[in-house]
């Protein structure tokens, strides 16, 4: 049965206020992993550079991934998340540091270092696409997550995969096996 992304789209949206507003007192804390003054930090014009319409919903989910494991040890990796974030989710959980914060907190801080990721087939209609991810985090534990993606209509992003909302499924204890399904298409893994 096909999955009607507009009725899934406002779990995750509400999900998402639900997640901001439980964190929002540690949003108006300093962050101390903030560049100091003086220090070497890249524009995020120059990671929107790599945002193109020829990249598909699992390529930018899998940039995504990627940006977030090394976002561990240098959190200036986690521009190139959030410059693939939809110009929608950027006014929800931007600015930059607000989103900085906002990931390092539960449940999207076992993305930040994870040791291995799982990246599903896209399920595609139209303009939206889901992906559906498992992440094995530094504590052994599997976790689930389903981003739900947009493929743009205006300037400057015009027809690109971008990042609209993430939505954690579940967690999965460390002695739990998960098995992938036989398919002629197999999964990424990262």
């Amino acid at each position: 049965m096909p999955t009607d992304f507009r009725k899934v789209l406002p779990i995750g949206i509400f999900v998402g206020i639900g997640l901001i507003a439980g964190i929002g007192w540690r949003l108006i804390q300093p962050d101390p992993s903030a560049p100091t003054p003086g220090s070497k930090s890249l524009d995020l014009a120059e990671f929107e550079k790599g945002v193109q319409p020829e990249l598909g919903p699992a390529d930018v989910v899998a940039i995504q991934l990627e940006s977030m494991r090394k976002g561990a040890v240098d959190p200036e990796q986690l521009k190139l998340c959030f410059a693939f974030a939809s110009p929608s989710n950027r006014r929800l959980t931007g600015p930059f540091e607000r989103f900085q914060r906002l990931v390092v907190e539960p449940p999207f801080a076992a993305l930040i270092g994870h040791r291995h990721g799982l990246i599903g087939r896209p399920q595609i209609r139209g303009d939206e696409a889901m992906v559906l991810v498992s992440i094995d985090n530094a504590d052994g534990q599997t976790r689930a997550y389903q981003f739900y993606l947009i493929r743009q209509n205006e300037p400057p992003f015009d027809g690109c995969w971008m990042t609209e909302a993430v939505t954690p499924l579940a967690v999965v204890p460390a002695d739990a096996a998960v098995e992938p399904a036989d398919s002629d298409q197999p999964a990424l893994s990262l």
